[in-house]
């Protein structure tokens, strides 16, 4: 048995440490707006570092806090972080998913053996990025959640109106620089067109880089722009490819850009 000195230092140990809890869990309120204080903080699929990471997060970098789980706070995942669903949930057409069964898993990656990161409903439109073997990664919805430790995001509001996407806000402070006016440029003549070849991948040999090339008659004769999941099950095939015919009007040779609308 404890003596008593023991049991009033255990005694007071508790209290202290009850008191201390309270105390610190009555200054949060969630969900607030949060900034990340480092770059690259990992945000992971569950409470630890032994579950999958689905993205990194730079300093500055706006998250909204939903909970706490110990040392871990629970966040809204950003657009950029990894999700999957089963392609036996839902109906694609284009770089549109709609979800066809109620509260359907999204996991971290393509497999039931990763961690569920929140569900999406039945009728519930889901943006496909790529498509793999039985599953489909897609864009993050507001449903699905990640986890980074709460150590390294500092408050920032209770205002959740003032949260802006990390990706987002890239993305549209990419398109107003685009928008800028630099110098009057021609119009990019634009045709639908339909045209047969066989679709093969290639590589630059210079840079490394891979892209998708229409062959006609053993000539390459357009590049092909669009998401790598339409092409790749169709590599070294005869197709019949519909789109957007980009006349490139520069005199260096390169092909025209075929700006794909779909692939028969």
């Amino acid at each position: 048995m404890l003596g008593r000195t023991a049991r009033i230092t255990l005694f007071f140990s508790l209290v202290l440490s009850f008191l201390s809890l309270v105390s610190y869990g009555s200054q949060e309120f969630f969900p607030f707006l949060g900034e990340m204080k480092n770059s690259r903080v990992n945000v992971r699929s569950g409470p630890s570092e032994n579950f999958e990471r689905l993205c990194q997060l730079d300093q500055g970098d706006p998250v909204i806090v939903l909970e706490r789980n110990f040392s871990w706070y629970k966040i809204r995942l950003p657009k950029q972080a990894k999700s999957f669903v089963s392609d036996k949930y839902v109906l694609v057409e284009g770089q549109e998913a709609l979800v066809t069964a109620s509260d359907v898993n999204v996991r971290a990656g393509a497999g039931i053996q990763y961690s569920i990161i929140g569900r999406v409903d039945k009728g519930q439109k889901l943006r496909v990025l790529d498509h793999g073997e039985q599953w489909y990664q897609v864009e993050p919805v507001e449903s699905l959640y990640g986890y980074v430790a709460a150590g390294l995001v500092n408050f920032k509001s209770n205002d959740l109106a003032a949260y802006r996407d990390p990706q987002v806000a890239a993305q549209e402070k990419a398109t107003a620089a685009a928008l800028v006016p630099v110098e009057e440029q021609p119009p990019v003549p634009v045709n639908v067109v339909s045209v047969r070849g066989v679709l093969q991948l290639e590589e630059n040999p210079s840079s490394g880089e891979k892209f998708y090339s229409l062959v006609a008659e053993g000539q390459m004769v357009y590049d092909l722009n669009g998401p790598d999941f339409i092409f790749k099950d169709f590599v070294n095939e005869r197709v019949d490819i519909e789109g957007k015919l980009l006349i490139n009007e520069d005199t260096s040779g390169a092909l025209d850009v075929l700006k794909i609308q779909r692939v028969l």
